[in-house]
């Protein structure tokens, strides 16, 4: 049965594509966040790449010895995981049981970055004329799929000396400069608002508006993608890559920062250039640098059918998932608070003749 699962999620490429219900893009979108709050991992499990066959020993990850060795052992390819909810308040639960009711699927092709120059909309970079207020907000973060046969940075990782927590990152080689570039399909985040309202351990984040967008992406950043998460991973197992050579003949990164979080996560900091066309067939080039949080996974939920999209969770460990962050499109929290003011109207209907304060609320 594990290994009918798996030849399944590679034949539908899950963590790839974000499940949306139709319309929602170009859309609003109401984002929250769970804090204070942490889901169980259950039941990891590594899949193949596409084309791949799975090798033996990750197939039907059961047992609780195969878990934990599995789990703590970087491979750079698709994983999923059962999440579980622990013990707390039935209050606080419920959400937490919708969203690990279903299994979340990552795929590391799937890289999501913060610009830190914004960028117009494409309403503003073809100057639209009386466009909507959301429309013309800049677009500050995107995600993208990085194609299957783009080169990868290769490297070697070694203990650095007697400390088993410092490792060596050896013979980086990079991929030559005409090797980073791809065309895609880019999904474009412009914030409309920052909200503070919080209801226990959930908060409404932001307001956003998604659109997706064709764009030609060049940067290095995509090809040290696999080389991001096992630093990431690395730091999670209490290690750190404090060291880096270059293989002779290799040209240095042109821009490779790291900066660590509050939590000593790392965060990585590279140039990113956009290619963009506008309507007349005009293109833009637009160099910012970019930043990339490899502990921040964007996760898939294919067998759910509520309204949650555009997941993501961080693994402060190997056992939980916390910082759990979602989106809900606008049209459909409103259409569910219009059907929540209806059943309320209708309950009060039944035991007040107040029936003109009714027909107000709504």
């Amino acid at each position: 049965m594990a290994e009918e699962e798996v030849q399944e999620v590679t034949s539908s490429r899950e963590g790839l594509h974000e499940r949306l219900s139709s319309g929602s893009i170009p859309g609003l979108f109401h984002g929250f966040e769970i804090r204070g709050e942490y889901l169980d991992i259950t039941d990891f499990q590594i899949h193949p790449e596409e084309g791949s066959q799975p090798h033996p020993e990750d197939a039907g990850m059961s047992s609780p010895e195969q878990q934990q060795h599995d789990n703590s052992q970087y491979r750079p390819g698709p994983w999923s995981l059962q999440p579980r909810v622990p013990g707390m308040a039935e209050e606080e639960r419920m959400l937490c049981d919708m969203l690990a009711e279903h299994r979340l699927y990552n795929h590391p092709r799937r890289m999501r970055v913060r610009l830190e120059s914004s960028i117009p909309s494409y309403a503003t970079l073809n100057e639209d004329v009386l466009p909507e207020v959301h429309e013309v907000r800049p677009i500050t973060a995107i995600e993208f799929e990085i194609p299957a046969d783009h080169e990868q940075a290769t490297y070697g990782m070694q203990q650095l000396g007697s400390d088993e927590t410092e490792l060596h990152m050896t013979n980086l080689k990079c991929p030559k400069e005409e090797a980073i570039s791809f065309e895609t399909e880019v999904t474009c985040f412009h914030p409309i608002s920052r909200q503070k309202r919080t209801d226990k351990s959930i908060a409404h984040t932001m307001d956003v508006y998604v659109t997706k967008e064709p764009m030609t992406i060049i940067s290095e950043a995509t090809s040290f993608k696999n080389m991001f998460d096992q630093v990431a991973h690395e730091t999670v197992k209490g290690k750190s890559v404090d060291e880096m050579s270059v293989q002779p003949g290799s040209r240095d990164p042109s821009l490779l920062e790291v900066f660590w979080s509050e939590e000593d996560l790392p965060i990585f900091r590279s140039n990113m250039t956009l290619v963009r066309t506008d309507r007349s067939g005009k293109e833009l080039r637009q160099t910012m640098v970019a930043s990339h949080v490899p502990s921040r996974k964007s996760v898939t939920r294919p067998s759910a059918d509520d309204d949650f999209c555009f997941v993501s969770v961080n693994r402060p460990d190997f056992e939980s998932l916390n910082a759990i962050e979602f989106m809900v499109p606008e049209k459909i929290s409103r259409q569910a608070m219009e059907s929540e003011a209806e059943d309320q109207r209708r309950k009060r209907l039944t035991s007040s003749d107040i029936l003109n304060l009714c027909r107000s609320e709504i």
